[in-house]
């Protein structure tokens, strides 16, 4: 528990240098009223048909995460719950808490083990990488205007996690076998034998929740609303550009790698609510379409308030519902990984 402490505080750290020195480039010799003056003439027809896709796209990832606990039977309702209330603890706590939090949540509100729901999490970021990385391995040849440095870094990391995921389920089909290697291997270290069940259990809750993308009766599903919800998202964010009036000779391709490279950009460390590296993410991408870094501030603010804000607020409204206060939920998701490895005892 002490280890997993010191390992949150050093990613929080690491987070918020990251997020100055990303607010520190994009400030310098920007002209903020340029900023504050695009923002002022948002097109809110625009807006109103990108908040529309949001909550469709919500709604498919809620589904798809609701089919994930296959033989547990989790309530649309409860499932939204705590899918907003991880995404607000996102927001505004560091270090990725949400993510503890929301298997936390779930496993409080449909009595199931907050091990195996913290799994399903893993399985559904597995499941969006692999997307995102689809998207741009898709639409890579019409990338012909990008700069070498664009179509080398998208191609590297479409190969990367590609192979990673490979591996993964590779991994997770060798389920048994694992298992029993690691039990083998922990028979050495009879001193530390309490140590050892934990370790088990959380391995076993992992592999487990990964086999989920194995599964074949399961795979048509999760991998169709994985495609719809992230084919959704990119006319959402033309929608965006569209309400801005971004000037784009392709908004369909910059909707799409901007969506694709700041949705690999929230998995790096960052202050709450991944404030600086979110923007300078997206800043950077229309940059690849010469929009001024003005212009392309405006919308890296209009995204990030739509990508955060809107689920935020449920977020706030599911927990007044479910009865949660944020100290409750901040405690719980500090110590979900003691939690879950009691969880994965009495399961077993």
């Amino acid at each position: 528990m002490k280890a997993l402490k010191i390992n949150r505080r050093g990613l929080s750290w690491i987070g918020m240098i990251l997020s100055v020195v990303c607010l520190f480039l994009l400030l310098r010799g920007l002209d903020l009223s340029a900023v504050v003056g695009t923002l002022s003439e948002v097109d809110y027809a625009w807006l109103l048909v990108a908040l529309v896709l949001y909550w469709v796209v919500v709604w498919l990832k809620v589904i798809r995460w609701r089919t994930m606990f296959y033989g547990e039977p989790v309530r649309h309702s409860k499932a939204l719950s705590a899918f907003s209330i991880g995404y607000l603890f996102n927001a505004v706590m560091p270090a990725r808490l949400g993510e503890l939090v929301r298997a936390y949540v779930i496993g409080e509100l449909e009595h199931i083990s907050k091990a195996f729901a913290l799994s399903t999490i893993v399985a559904e970021k597995v499941l969006d990488v692999v997307m995102v990385l689809l998207l741009l391995l898709l639409s890579l040849p019409a990338f012909v205007q990008l700069p070498d440095w664009a179509q080398t870094s998208s191609l590297t990391a479409v190969a990367f996690f590609l192979v990673l995921f490979v591996v993964i389920v590779a991994v997770a089909r060798k389920k048994e076998r694992l298992l029993s290697l690691a039990r083998s291997l922990l028979q050495h270290v009879p001193r530390h034998s309490q140590g050892s069940a934990s370790i088990l259990g959380g391995l076993e809750s992992l592999l487990s929740g990964l086999s989920i993308l194995s599964r074949r009766d399961l795979a048509i599903r999760l991998w169709g609303l994985s495609l719809v919800s992230w084919i959704i998202s990119i006319p959402s964010v033309w929608a965006l550009l569209a309400a801005l009036r971004v000037p784009l000779s392709t908004p369909w391709l910059a909707a799409t790698f901007v969506l694709c490279t700041t949705s690999l950009g929230m998995t790096i460390p960052s202050s709450p609510g991944y404030i600086g590296p979110f923007h300078y993410i997206a800043v950077l991408a229309l940059s690849v379409f010469a929009v001024s870094r003005e212009m392309s501030m405006s919308f890296a603010i209009l995204l990030h308030l739509y990508t955060i804000l809107p689920i935020s607020l449920l977020g706030v409204v599911m927990m007044w519902r479910e009865n949660y206060s944020l100290g409750r939920l901040e405690s719980a998701g500090l110590g979900g990984s003691r939690q879950n490895r009691e969880d994965c005892r009495n399961a077993s």
